[in-house]
This record gives structure tokens, sequence and C-alpha cells, in this order.
């Protein structure tokens, strides 16, 4: 018997409700969606490990809810990955089934069922697993400052963060969405989530922020919100704000890294001028994914922070020390809540793990806590030591960026490198007195370096290592 606390349970009062409207802009109703949920049930009578080649499509949203309320363990894998890469998935994991679009020809592997352009792979050696009995998905960590790992995540996790997100946000079923990132993307997946247990709709959009098609979506289909991380935001300044339709939006949210100041201010003035609300979130994929949320009406006298923890999370400091300047402690920011993880894993052997519930996660990000609200000052493993000073790379970052200097900071304790890309046209001579005036660093400790362009993953995150 499935447990009550499980996403998706309760479609079916939405079914006359559009759940999806493809790139193509035709509309699935809930009715659609929960009959074709029932076309893969045959395949989950036991508990299996499955493979998602995953984009923005029907088949993906179809084939994703019908595994979710069956039971099943997914491992989301990005539908463009290569085969050498999928090789090594295969061979960590072992799976059962592999779920991916017609292009994919697997080895080893018999195709035993079609929908639409997306086909199901059985594994012709019928392996068993151990897994634990609540653990539904697996999903890859965003690899900004290392290797990818992937996060254990249980159906309570996810059912957890869901329902706190949505009753922050107050999506309702005459909400509309439009994807802007993959779903392998934690953040991404929990949009989706959100919206579909509450009977919304979503626009699933395939194309970039530059591409027409894109816009004629925005146009003709009207979200009344919009999500992405902070690349796709400087995208959307530089092309222009205004080009979102304000008269649908309800609101916007921004998650997966920091925003700087200038950008976070300039969006909030637009969303002011048009009573559209606009939330600063922050979370980890360990987190299912949201940590946090800075409401709109705190938005003006607190923007520099990432909010308040999600009703029911606790935040408390990891080795604390006090900061003489801001009087008051820096720490790591532990979290505790339902929605922490069950752990890591590198192949099939770690899906059998009994692990606690509500264990507290280590995020790994320093800062503090002021009249409740969360700060954040860099990362633990980005900070550097050079000549005796103590640099957070992610701070002076911030630094740089909010006096209009668009950089990304590396290093090690012998020298701090600090990259602009070409476009900007920085004064590299006063850029320098800044990174001096920041660091306090004599120039043989760091270097310009002058780049195309930053290196960033499929996200759009900066790619540090």
């Amino acid at each position: 018997m499935l447990e009550k606390n499980r996403i998706f349970l309760n479609l079916k009062k939405f079914k006359n409700h559009i759940a999806i409207i493809d790139a193509n802009k035709k509309k699935y109703l809930y009715k659609q969606l929960i009959e074709d949920t029932h076309f893969f049930k045959k395949f989950f009578k036991k508990k299996k490990i499955i493979i998602i080649l995953a984009d923005n499509s029907y088949e993906f949203i179809a084939f994703y809810v019908s595994a979710i309320l069956n039971n099943q363990t997914i491992i989301l894998a990005d539908a463009k990955i290569n085969i050498k890469d999928l090789d090594i998935l295969i061979s960590n994991y072992q799976p059962n089934l592999i779920y991916s679009d017609l292009s994919k020809k697997i080895e080893n592997f018999n195709k035993v069922f079609s929908f639409k352009n997306f086909c199901l792979f059985e594994n012709k050696l019928k392996k068993k697993h151990k897994i634990e009995k609540s653990l539904n998905l697996l999903i890859p960590t965003s690899g900004t400052t290392g290797q990818n790992k992937y996060v254990k995540l249980s159906s309570e996790n996810i059912y957890d963060n869901t329902l706190k997100i949505c009753e922050i946000l107050k999506i309702k079923s005459k909400d509309i969405t439009i994807t802007t990132m993959p779903p392998i993307y934690s953040y991404a997946l929990s949009i989706i989530n959100t919206h579909l247990q509450n009977g919304a709709s979503i626009i699933l959009n395939k194309f970039s922020l530059i591409d027409s098609k894109f816009w004629s979506l925005i146009k003709d289909c009207k979200p009344t919100n919009f999500n992405g991380v902070p690349y796709i935001y400087e995208i959307l300044i530089k092309i222009g704000l205004d080009r979102l339709n304000f008269k649908s939006l309800r609101f916007l949210t921004q998650a997966g890294g920091s925003l700087n100041e200038e950008m976070k201010k300039k969006i909030f003035s637009v969303c002011k001028k048009t009573n559209t609300d606009f939330y600063i979130m922050y979370g980890q994929a360990e987190a299912s994914p949201r940590i946090s949320i800075l409401p709109s009406n705190l938005f003006e006298k607190n923007y520099l922070s990432v909010g308040l923890p999600l009703k029911g999370g606790k935040i408390t400091l990891g080795n604390r020390k006090y900061n003489k300047e801001k009087k008051l402690y820096e720490g790591e920011i532990i979290y505790k809540g339902k929605n922490v993880f069950m752990g890591y894993s590198k192949n099939f052997r770690d899906l059998g793990k009994k692990t606690k519930k509500n264990r507290s996660l280590k995020t790994g990000d320093i800062g503090y806590i002021k009249k409740k609200l969360i700060y954040l000052t860099g990362r633990k493993k980005r900070i550097i030591k050079i000549f005796g000073i103590r640099i957070s790379l992610d701070q002076l970052e911030q630094q740089l960026n909010d006096n209009n200097f668009c950089c990304v900071c590396k290093g090690n304790d012998k020298k701090l490198i600090v990259e602009i890309e070409k476009y900007h046209n920085v004064n590299i001579v006063e850029f320098s007195k800044k990174i001096q005036e920041k660091t306090r660093l004599n120039s043989k400790f760091y270097e310009i370096n002058i780049v195309d362009k930053f290196k960033r993953n499929k996200y759009g995150k900066i790619l540090y290592k």
C-alpha cells in the first residue's frame, strides 16, 4: 500500500484542468495525463531501478508521474547524455529499465514499449536489487565545484518540500508556469512537482530565451510565474525585462546561486511597478531542494538575505566564529527538516542502505542569521588564505560584481585568479585597484585573466573547477 505522504495522489480532482502545454502549444488535460500514466503500470509490479533520460517533454512528464505514483526508484539523467557517460551510469546502477527518446539505441536492453517519441527498454539481464522502500528519486548535484554525485530522495522528502513551497508561493490550479531549465536540475523538477501537485499548468518549453519561439509561448500561453537561475536573469536583463508579460505574471522566483545586487534591485523595481511578487530562494538538491525563501514583502530592507527557513525547517550554525566587523556569529549553515535527503549514491549497492530520517544537512555554505533571516557569505570549499589573508572567493566575487566588475574568482593559497569576459571592456587598472582594496593583497599575489566566456555547466552555473 502506498503511503499518504506522496505527491500526485490527488490529480483526479483536476481532471478537467489543463496539465501540459507542449512546445507546439498542444494542450493535455489532467484527465489525459492520468490515462497515460496507466500505460506504464504493468512494468511497475515490483520496485525497480529506472534511468530516465529526461527533457521537457510530455513523454517525460507522463512516465515520471507514473513511476512516482507506483513507488519506483528513478535515476534522472540528461536526455543529451553521451554514450560513454550513459554506459558508465548503466554499469554503476545496472538498471532494470531505461526510458528515453527513440534516437537512443541501448546495448543489452530490449525495447518493450513505445509511447509517442519515447521508448521503454528492459535489461536483458533480470537483475534483482535491494532497494530502500521509500527511495523514489536519484538526482545529480549541479557539480559547480567538483564531480557530480547522486542525491537520494525519499517520497517524504519530495512531498514535504513540494507542499511547503506550494504554501508560501500560493500555487493554485489557475497558475501557469514555463520551463526554463532541464528537469534533471532539482530547482526545475521542483517547479514541475509544485504545479502538478496543485492542478496548475506547465508550458514545456525547450527553447532558449533568445529564440523567438520562446517569446511566442510567453505571448500566447500567458504564464503566471517565471523562474530562473542567475544566468537566465542576466540574459533576460540584457534583452529586456519588459519582454515578459507582466500583465499575466503573478510572481518571479530566483534560485541556483547568488544574483548580484544591482540585478536584484532592477528586477524588484520592475516587479514593484507591475505588482508582481519577486522571491529569492535558497536550496540544494540535498534539501529536495528548497531550504529558504525571501518573500517579496521583505525584499527592500533585506535584499542581501536568502530568506527565512521553510515552515518546519530549522537552521543552526556549525563551527561558529565571532565576526567583529558584523558584530555577530558566522559559521556553516546547517539545516534540519523532513526534506533532508537520504544520503549520496555512487552505485546500485547504495540504494538498499537504510538511513535515519530527518538528518541534518551540512550545506557547505558559510553565513550568519540576523532577525531569523539567513545571509550567505561564501562556500566552505571556496576559501583561500594568501600571505595570512583569508579570502572568501564567493564574497569577493559578489563585492566585485556589485561594483559593476562582472567576474569569476578562483585560486589557491598561493595565488588569486580573477577572470573577466572580454566583451565587458573593463578598465584593468581600475579593476586591479578594486581587487587590492577588497583583498589587501599585493599585485604579485593575484592575476587578472581575460577570457572569451566563463565556463558554465548546462544549467548556466559557473564551473569553478
